[in-house]
C-alpha cells in the first residue's frame, strides 16, 4: 500500500517539477478535473495490476498445494500416521 501511495502521489504531482503545471491549467482550467482523471487512471493500473498478481498467487499456491496434496481430498488429521493432539 506504500508504494501505491507513493506512485499515486507521484502521478498527481509530477507536473509541478517538470514545469508542465501551467499548459496543463491553461489547456484545462478546472484542476479539479485533472486531479480526478489522473486518480482514476492510477486507480484502474493498480486494480489491474492487483488483478494480475493475485490471481498469479492464486495459482502457484494451488500448483504448490496440488503436489503435496493438502487441498480438498488429500490427507487429514485424521490420516494414518498423522500427528494427534493428546
Amino acid at each position: 500500500m506504500l508504494v501505491a501511495g507513493s506512485v499515486g502521489a507521484l502521478t498527481v504531482v509530477s507536473e509541478y517539477s517538470s514545469g508542465l503545471i501551467a499548459t496543463t491549467t491553461v489547456a484545462v482550467p478546472a484542476r479539479g478535473a485533472v486531479t480526478a482523471a489522473k486518480a482514476v487512471v492510477t486507480a484502474a493500473l493498480w486494480t489491474a495490476l492487483g488483478t494480475v498478481v493475485s490471481t498469479g498467487s492464486f495459482l502457484v499456491s494451488q500448483a504448490i498445494l496440488s503436489e503435496e496434496r493438502a487441498g480438498p481430498g488429500g490427507p487429514t488429521r485424521s490420516a494414518r500416521g498423522a500427528l494427534r493432539d493428546g
